[in-house]
């Protein structure tokens, strides 16, 4: 009775040892994959040229303003 218990118990401690290492390696595959992914979309973001907003041209004007006044008291 007493090896059959230990047996048992090696099979099982066995069993969950592969599952973690499988367990791992499917995370760590799932992780650099998806990494990839990450890095492409962004170079892919970077590539494209993005269309100005309103935030974007009033922040313009208002530097243009800036520059001006800046300018105009200098001279």
């Amino acid at each position: 009775m007493n090896h059959d218990l230990q047996t048992g118990l090696a099979w099982f401690g066995g069993i969950n040892a592969l599952a973690y290492v499988g367990f791992g390696a499917w995370i760590s595959v799932v992780s650099v994959l998806e990494g990839r992914r990450l890095e492409a979309k962004r170079a892919e973001l970077r590539a494209r040229p993005a269309p100005l907003s309103q935030i974007n041209i009033t922040s313009a004007d208002f530097d243009a303003e800036l520059i001006t006044l800046i300018e105009g008291d200098q001279k």
